[in-house]
C-alpha cells in the first residue's frame, strides 16, 4: 500500500526534524530522534531515504544513519 499524504508529510515533518537537529550540532540527538521514528515512517519512503541522499548531512554522518537504518529494514524484510 503506497503511502498515504498523512504519511508522507509526517515523514516529511520527521526528517526535517532530524535534520535540522543535526545540522545545529546536535548530531546524536538527530539520529536518535530519526530512529525512534523509523519503523512508522512507510516502507515507500523508507527505500527513498535509503536510496537517495535527502538529507543532506554530512557524509560519514549520512553512511552511519543510512548503515542503521539499512540494517534494521533488512531485518523487517524491507530489501
Amino acid at each position: 500500500m503506497p503511502p498515504t499524504a498523512a504519511h508522507t508529510q509526517r515523514a516529511t515533518e520527521t526528517f526535517d526534524e532530524c535534520k535540522r537537529l543535526v545540522h545545529s550540532g546536535k548530531t546524536n540527538a538527530g539520529i536518535q530522534y530519526l530512529m525512534n521514528r523509523w519503523r512508522d515512517v512507510p516502507e515507500d519512503i523508507q527505500q527513498r531515504f535509503l536510496a537517495e541522499d535527502f538529507l543532506l548531512f554530512p557524509h560519514d554522518t549520512q553512511q552511519a544513519i543510512q548503515d542503521i537504518l539499512l540494517s534494521w529494514s533488512c531485518e523487517a524484510g524491507i530489501t
